[in-house]
């Protein structure tokens, strides 16, 4: 099945897919959150503080995450 790590049986159910589909709806979800905002603090009210810039500027890094910390496909331990 797949993205099951630590298993010798490649069949093992996962819930790989599940995790990948609630990631990447929750990640449109928040983008969808963080431009809306910008849209009504800047172009609405004209009224972008700092927090705004903060927020902005870390979604950018999330979105630029190190994804080389993830274990390779098929992992196992050794013993």
């Amino acid at each position: 099945m797949g993205w099951t790590y630590n298993t010798a049986d490649p069949d093992a159910p996962t819930m790989g897919p599940l995790i990948a589909h609630v990631a990447l709806v929750l990640t449109v979800v928040s983008l969808a959150t963080v431009l809306l905002r910008a849209y009504v603090r800047f172009h609405m009210i004209k009224a972008a503080g700092i927090d705004d810039w903060i927020i902005f500027a870390t979604w950018v890094q999330l979105r630029d995450a190190d994804m080389e910390k993830r274990p390779s496909q098929g992992m196992r331990t050794p013993g």
